[in-house]
């Protein structure tokens, strides 16, 4: 099975969706596709509550009203199985993350970063953070659908745990675009010194079992990339002899952001946020 590839000659608008799912990585990546895209890197907002919080062939629409060169739209809300219309070409990306892990993460985040007053065990029955990124992906718990979506209509899938593996195949297949920035910085990382986590991982043989039982749908889908799509993807990897290209910024004391990010970051904060903001403002007091 050749990799897949990025569509040149394509008569549809072609895109990179890349869908963040919570605590994977996902705005750690998106500083990156912004050097990759710069000024045509879009966050992927609804505009509209119609949608249920989920984007859109409207808010696609909006977005390129905005601005008509975007390459690359990222977001939570960025759905694989939603159609963003006819004349578009998407190609999405994602990472994945050890299941238990992700959850644990996801707690930890909402009640450290968030201010979630709950406990771990109140956490634990919120039947919507089970299986999450198989219902990202599929908008279900399905994983048949799951993986059909995975490999139909993904560029390339990472895991978190190789995630500079994985922007090193992600540059490959933009051959045609500027080589990414060989430094990146990690974004909204867990704490390292979290009493939470620490009592989680003490007691974790307490909730283990539950916490696999009631995921094992993420589980397989986890397994399934690892073992089945991942193999591809290493193929072309290990023929190749940049696999030390990328490293991690903040273990650098002299590490430097390079211009093209602020350039993005400054069009981002003048220009795309402010504008996006009142048109949701005005959309949303329209519809109440």
């Amino acid at each position: 099975m050749k990799p897949k590839s990025y569509p040149r000659n394509s008569s549809l608008k072609p895109f990179l969706g890349h869908i963040a799912i919570e605590r994977t990585g996902g705005t750690t990546l998106s500083q990156v596709l912004r050097k990759i895209f710069p000024l045509q890197f879009a966050q992927a907002i609804c505009f509209s509550r119609q949608y249920g919080g989920v984007f859109n062939h409207e808010d696609l629409k909006m977005l390129l009203r905005i601005n008509p060169k975007i390459k690359c739209i990222s977001g939570h809300t960025l759905r694989a199985y939603i159609d963003l219309g006819e004349n578009v070409n998407v190609k999405y990306i994602t990472v994945l993350r050890d299941p238990v892990n992700r959850y644990i993460s996801h707690h930890l985040y909402w009640a450290e970063r968030q201010g979630w007053e709950h406990t771990f065990e109140h956490f634990m029955t919120r039947d919507d953070i089970f299986n999450f990124q198989t219902k990202i992906i599929a908008g279900k718990e399905d994983l048949d659908l799951a993986k059909k979506i995975l490999k139909t209509k993904f560029l390339c899938i990472g895991i978190l745990e190789k995630f500079e593996d994985f922007l090193v195949l992600l540059n490959r297949r933009f051959p045609t675009r500027q080589p990414l920035i060989s430094r990146y910085k990690l974004k909204n990382p867990g704490k390292q010194d979290s009493i939470r986590k620490k009592n989680i991982l003490e007691n974790f043989e307490i909730y283990r079992e539950k916490i696999i039982e009631r995921n094992q749908i993420d589980i397989q889908l986890y397994e399934y990339v690892i073992n089945e799509l991942h193999p591809i993807q290493d193929k072309e990897f290990a023929k190749r002899t940049d696999n030390h290209r990328f490293r991690l910024g903040s273990a650098n004391p002299g590490f430097k952001q390079e211009t093209i990010y602020y350039l993005e970051k400054l069009f981002a904060a003048f220009y795309y946020v402010p504008v996006t903001r009142l048109i949701k403002k005005l959309r949303c007091r329209s519809e109440s």
